[in-house]
């Protein structure tokens, strides 16, 4: 069971550093156009606004 933890952590810190570098290229790439989408759309996982849950769409 510790190993199935660990492996979990370690994705989720994968995901979530590839999908920053990913945003970071795509804000250098599209400028203030995808600025404002980021404004309206929501993240893989939105925790930024209190919510825990996995957004779909």
């Amino acid at each position: 069971m510790v190993h199935l933890t660990v492996a979990l952590a370690a994705a989720w810190i994968a995901f979530s550093v590839q999908i920053r570098i990913e945003e970071e290229h795509l804000g250098r790439m599209h400028g203030a156009a995808y600025g404002s989408y980021r404004t309206v759309a929501s993240s893989w996982f939105d925790l930024s606004k209190g919510s825990h849950r996995i957004l779909l769409g």
